[in-house]
């Protein structure tokens, strides 16, 4: 209810929310969708390799390597009859994520227990560790954007538990009318 009661999300965010929590409820949990358009694949360059990604634990220093086959967004939601553009897709998702119904992370190496311990072999590896230690990802985590293909998604109980549908601000249509008349 709070999902659909929410006036400042649009139509396509609010059936997004509700196909995720469906989706989480027959998977039994938090999934990592490929947000790539249909066609494509996501690049995993410095997570893992094309079938398998590296998932670790800073505090034991170690790290399991899991072979996934990544559900594609798009194309799960087009099955159903419901369309998005890749850019409206990742615009749903990061309003999701902005009234907390859902958690969604990027996979990447920003994000990754393994980039901080990546060996960098050639040229281009080097100018992206560069950009990842940049200041301006220092001690934050990269958000799902235009550039995320992978992207860990979790329902919290905002969308799920919380009543607050009584608690949004009517929104009010701006007048046409001049304040003279």
């Amino acid at each position: 209810m709070n999902l659909i009661s929410n006036p400042n999300i649009d139509d396509k965010a609010v059936r997004l929310g509700c196909w995720l929590y469906s989706d989480s409820q027959l998977s039994l949990g938090d999934v990592i969708y490929d947000l790539t358009d249909i066609g494509k694949r996501p690049s995993l360059r410095f997570l893992g390799d094309e079938d398998y990604i590296y998932v670790g634990n800073p505090t034991t220093q170690k790290y399991q390597y899991y072979e996934k086959k990544f559900p594609k967004l798009i194309k799960e939601l087009s099955d159903i009859d419901i369309e998005f553009t890749r850019d409206e897709l990742i615009n749903s998702i990061s309003n999701l994520h902005e009234f907390y119904y859902i958690t969604a992370t990027d996979i990447c190496p920003i994000n990754s227990f393994l980039e901080t311990k990546s060996e960098i072999h050639t040229k281009k590896e080097k100018q992206h560790e560069k950009i990842l230690r940049s200041e301006k990802y220092i001690g934050k985590q990269k958000k799902v954007d235009s550039s995320t293909s992978l992207a860990h998604i979790h329902i919290t109980t905002s969308l799920t538990n919380k009543s607050i549908a009584g608690k949004w601000t009517p929104f009010v249509e701006p007048s046409s009318k001049k304040p003279d008349e």
